[in-house]
């Protein structure tokens, strides 16, 4: 039996209110486990260059019908220190017992037969697919907005020169980018060394656009901070 939902880390909503990613996911993940009895073998978890995770989880939550974040918000969430490598633990320490799988969104976006080949070594048919519940471009969230009585403006002025725009919100700076592409590829020089015995990383990382960190920007690598244990 595979289980997927969207929320089993936590809501966008959440995310957003906390700056912060996915905190509290290890305490609503461990409840899980219990519910299951620790019987969990395997758990997936698909990860995002950091700064597109974000800009696309605001987008929705906008969508939604969550007011615009302030530009203080997103400057807050960009010095967050908090990244996938603190999620990972979490969710490790979560299920003690289960094989952690990490994939990346750049390599399995709209392959949903290579997710679940990986997770269960079942081989299904199927190719390339349409992007599941993607974000709203920046017209379409400027018209929502609009039609609830709300200033659109708000979106143009937390949008940057970051790629994607006009077409897709980009609330970061460009300076707020590159914090969030360093703690990006911090994390997957972690995954790609190991993990310390975490997790294991699927897929060819270094092939795939927005994936491939430059070695400057990467200097503390697998052992930026050396965060070991789990804690509630």
């Amino acid at each position: 039996m595979v289980i997927s939902d969207e929320n089993l880390l936590g809501t966008p909503r959440r995310a957003l209110r906390d700056r912060s990613l996915y905190q509290g996911a290890g305490l609503r993940l461990a409840r899980h486990q219990a519910a299951f009895d620790g019987r969990v073998s395997t758990v997936h978890l698909s990860i995002r260059a950091l700064d597109r995770w974000w800009a696309s989880l605001a987008a929705l939550a906008v969508s939604r019908g969550e007011p615009v974040p302030s530009r203080a918000s997103f400057a807050a969430i960009a010095a967050n220190p908090r990244s996938w490598r603190d999620l990972i633990t979490d969710v490790a320490c979560a299920f003690p017992g289960a094989a952690l799988q990490v994939s990346l969104y750049e390599e399995v976006a709209g392959q949903p037969a290579v997710k679940l080949h990986a997770m269960t070594g079942q081989t299904l048919s199927g190719g390339h697919g349409p992007d599941l519940n993607p974000s709203p471009s920046l017209a379409a969230l400027r018209r929502l907005v609009e039609d609830r009585g709300e200033d659109p403006d708000h979106l143009e002025s937390a949008t940057s020169a970051a790629e994607g725009a006009p077409y897709r919100w980009q609330p970061f700076t460009q300076d707020e980018a590159a914090v969030l592409h360093e703690k990006y590829a911090d994390d997957l020089f972690w995954l790609a060394a190991g993990a310390e015995g975490l997790a294991q990383l699927t897929g060819n990382w270094q092939a795939k656009d927005g994936a491939n960190p430059q070695p400057a920007q990467t200097k503390r690598g697998s052992n930026h901070d050396q965060r070991k244990g789990c804690v509630a």
